[in-house]
């Protein structure tokens, strides 16, 4: 067991019902045992897909958190602030694209 699946299995067992993630955070396998209980903050990392003109980027990475966490106990949100300085293309990308998921 990794120090992560203990840490994760050591949460599993208190009354938590929020998880914050840190961007780059891997929860693959972890989603699937963990997701149906909390409710985790993630999506587009505010500093590698939300500050560059790359809508395509910014809804590959919503599709992503989609794909690992599936619908329910999802608060999709920029990882790990919104900033008034992203392009307006990529908050467009990442609404649009949690739209067709949701």
């Amino acid at each position: 067991m990794t120090s992560k699946e203990r840490v994760l299995a050591a949460m599993h067992r208190q009354p938590v019902d929020h998880v914050p993630c840190a961007p780059l955070m891997s929860f693959q396998p972890e989603d699937q045992r963990w997701g149906r209980r909390w409710q985790f903050p993630f999506g587009p990392s505010d500093t590698i897909h939300m500050p560059y003109e790359k809508p395509d980027e910014v809804r590959q990475a919503v599709r992503m958190v989609f794909e690992v966490f599936g619908r329910t106990g999802l608060i999709l949100t920029p990882v790990s602030s919104a900033k008034a300085v992203f392009p307006w293309e990529n908050v467009l990308a990442m609404v649009d694209e949690w739209k067709r998921w949701r």
